[in-house]
C-alpha cells in the first residue's frame, strides 16, 4: 500500500496540462478539455489571458 501526501486535483491538472503542452501537435480543443476539467485552472487561465500583460481588444470570457 502506498502512503504519503495526496496531490491536490488542481496540481494534477496543471501537471497534465504541462505534459500535454510538450506535444507540438496538440490541438486547442484537447488543451481546452484539460483546462475545463479543473475550475480553478480554468479561472486562472482566463485571468492570465485577460491580464494587462496579455491584453487583447476583446475580453475572453470562455475557454471555448
Amino acid at each position: 500500500m502506498l502512503t504519503g501526501k495526496r496531490i491536490p486535483d488542481s496540481e494534477l491538472a496543471v501537471r497534465e496540462l504541462l505534459g500535454r503542452l510538450q506535444d507540438p501537435d496538440i490541438s486547442t480543443q484537447a488543451l481546452e478539455e484539460v483546462i475545463a476539467r479543473d475550475p480553478v485552472l480554468g479561472i486562472r487561465t482566463l485571468r492570465l489571458v485577460n491580464s494587462t500583460f496579455h491584453r487583447r481588444l476583446n475580453k475572453i470570457e470562455s475557454l471555448q
